[in-house]
């Protein structure tokens, strides 16, 4: 059943999901980006995985009822955090952004009028926090399945929203720690949603931290990399074969220039992806990193 919204309906709620874990001071300057949106949401729902970082001084900065501040008694990971907040939420929307992450001031207004044009869930573009001419945008104005048997081609959760009901449908999968983005936009479309693209940078992405993905990856073991593939085997009959293999490729030489014993990973693709779907993978990682 539809649960689109009416563009008769006039202020449509819209709650907003922080996650973060261990990071206060960056989660200040999300927030921040938050209460300086153009269209303002009622509710501000800040989902902290069970950090022992000291978050009561950035909470204290903050004097607006709207915020949420919920914190998990164990480490449960950023899928399990998003769920949380679906379900501490009750807006009819739900914007997402983690902690790390900056959205600019039209986020929340341009991602509302899809909804009113009968959207069901949004992405976006994004730039780099600190470049902001270096960007990712896919041009398409809709979120296909054929799209995304190609991977990823568009921005992750910090562009996503969707209407709660959807959400309380396709929730989350917490036993994925890779490819979670992918996964939940795969089987949105695949329930034939309205899943809408706006090409455009609504939000600010932060690169190059101390414990992100481009720094584990130089110390990252083979059997961390089989454990990244979880996504891709989930929904490898979706993929097909050919799709399957370039994703597990894809997956296994993220960062190759910056990976340790790289003939040992392109050894690896080869024997799960094989030489076509690794060499194309390379190729692209290549042209990428110059």
């Amino acid at each position: 059943m539809s649960t689109n919204i009416s563009q008769t309906q006039a202020n449509i709620s819209i709650s907003v999901v922080i996650i973060s874990c261990e990071r206060p001071d960056y989660l200040k300057l999300a927030v921040d980006s938050v209460l300086r949106q153009i269209h303002q949401p009622t509710q501000i729902i800040i989902i902290d995985d069970c950090s022992k970082a000291d978050y009561q001084p950035t909470l204290q900065s903050f004097s607006d009822d709207r915020i949420i501040y919920y914190r998990s008694e164990q480490r449960c990971g950023a899928n399990s955090s998003r769920n949380k907040g679906v379900e501490l939420s009750s807006g009819k929307i739900l914007g997402f952004l983690d902690d790390d992450d900056i959205w600019n001031e039209t986020f929340l207004k341009e991602h509302y009028t899809e909804y009113l044009n009968n959207a069901e869930a949004v992405i976006c573009g994004h730039s780099v926090l600190g470049n902001p001419s270096k960007q990712q945008i896919n041009l398409q104005t809709k979120v296909t399945e054929d799209e995304l048997r190609k991977g990823n081609t568009f921005s992750g959760m910090s562009g996503f929203s969707a209407l709660r009901d959807v959400l309380l449908e396709v929730q989350f999968d917490n036993n994925l720690n890779n490819g979670q983005d992918w996964d939940l936009f795969v089987r949105i479309t695949q329930q034939k949603r309205r899943f809408v693209n706006i090409p455009r940078p609504l939000f600010q992405y932060r690169k190059g931290l101390a414990d992100g993905i481009t720094s584990k990856a130089k110390t990252m073991t083979f059997d961390e990399s089989r454990i990244r593939l979880a996504s891709a085997y989930k929904h490898r009959e979706w993929l097909g074969e050919n799709n399957f293999r370039q994703r597990v490729a894809d997956q296994l030489l993220s960062f190759i220039v910056k990976k340790q014993n790289k003939l040992q990973w392109l050894s690896e693709s080869i024997k799960l992806a094989g030489f076509i779907a690794t060499f194309i993978a390379l190729k692209k990682k290549l042209v990428t990193s110059l």
